[in-house]
């Protein structure tokens, strides 16, 4: 939505200047011809409506930055949000597995012992 945007205000900022250099090359071919162009004016009129136009065009352009940036600032949100629940879950991950560690060890302890038992009993029945 907003490259469409940045577009069409492109496009019209293009339609813009070309209307301007169009009526701007008619009227002054016309003051060159009859001699009534006074540069020295002219120039202070240009960059008059230069600057006005570059002031037009930063706010243009200060206004589409704010969108994109307040757009981006809710995509790492979501993304900050998003990773702190992936984190919730493996911590959570993390203590099922130290549990079960812990499980392991205990039966495998009560299995070395259950082996250590069935031994003595084959030695005992082995001498009786």
């Amino acid at each position: 939505a907003m490259g469409k945007m940045t577009n069409s205000i492109n496009d019209q900022l293009s339609t813009d200047l070309a209307s301007f250099l169009t009526s701007l090359n008619t009227e002054l071919i016309s003051q060159l011809t009859d001699g009534s162009l006074d540069l020295t004016s002219y120039q202070s009129v240009v960059e008059s409506e230069l600057q006005a136009l570059e002031a037009d065009h930063i706010s243009i352009h200060r206004e589409v930055i704010q969108d994109d940036v307040q757009c981006l600032k809710q995509e790492v949100d979501k993304c900050e949000a998003t990773l702190g629940n992936l984190q919730e879950t493996l911590l959570g991950f993390s203590a099922d597995l130290s549990g079960l560690s812990g499980d392991i060890q205990h039966l495998q302890n009560q299995s070395l012992a259950m082996a250590l038992q069935l031994s003595n009993r084959t030695k005992a029945e082995a001498a009786l």
